[in-house]
């Protein structure tokens, strides 16, 4: 049985979100700026009352992918890499990469988040959680980057990170390692999300990312 604290809860707009078309609907309706003519007074309350409904899908998109993001991924710095403070995000602006902006900026719903190596000085782990959606089948996946002083990105083979089989590269971006979607839980028709296995594989692939990182300061 998986320990109650890994069961999280998808909130109600979040599933509706992610049910049938309501994906690309919610999106696109939440682009619009001025109520549809004729102006109608039913039509112009409609209207804003499904924008403020958008608006709280949003947010509650936001509550619980990063509650999700900080049990799969906190945990498995054990050590090995610092939170970085807002302050001291060199790499990314704070609303750029977790926010209830961020999340809604980009079909993928990201939520990164910037950590320093407290091995070698300057290197910094970037940590991803996202949505991924192939026609109506949504999944929670995790991606992660590895950046180097001197180096920037590192674009390595996975092996060469010591990355286990669960993770490959992503073609279009090869500085980004990805969770296999196999290995990704499912979220369309879910009334919860279970991160066990997902938080027991960012847990190995960041002490993989420490042993890397290792090597390079040895070498």
């Amino acid at each position: 049985m998986c320990p109650a604290t890994n069961i999280i809860t998808i909130p109600e707009s979040v599933r509706f979100f992610f049910s049938d078309n309501n994906h690309t609907l919610v999106t696109e309706f939440d682009r619009s700026i001025t109520p549809p003519p004729p102006f109608d007074i039913h039509e112009v309350v409609s209207f804003f009352q499904a924008k403020r409904n958008a608006a709280l899908c949003k947010m509650d998109l936001f509550q619980f992918m990063a509650e999700a993001y900080q049990k799969i991924w906190l945990p498995a710095l054990d050590g090995r890499f610092s939170l970085q403070k807002v302050q001291d995000l060199s790499l990314a602006n704070v609303n750029d990469i977790f926010s209830h902006t961020a999340i809604w900026k980009d079909r993928f719903h990201a939520l990164s988040w910037d950590f320093a190596s407290n091995r070698i000085k300057g290197a910094q782990l970037r940590a991803s959680c996202y949505v991924s959606g192939i026609a109506n089948d949504f999944r929670f996946c995790a991606c992660l980057y590895v950046y180097m002083p001197v180096i920037g990105w590192v674009d390595e083979a996975p092996h060469k990170m010591h990355l286990d089989d669960c993770w490959e590269q992503n073609d279009a971006e090869n500085s980004e390692y990805c969770l296999k979607k196999e290995f990704c839980p499912p979220i369309s028709g879910k009334a919860s999300l279970d991160i066990s296995e997902l938080a027991e594989k960012t847990a190995r692939a960041l002490k993989a990312v420490n042993r890397y990182l290792s090597a390079q300061d040895d070498s």
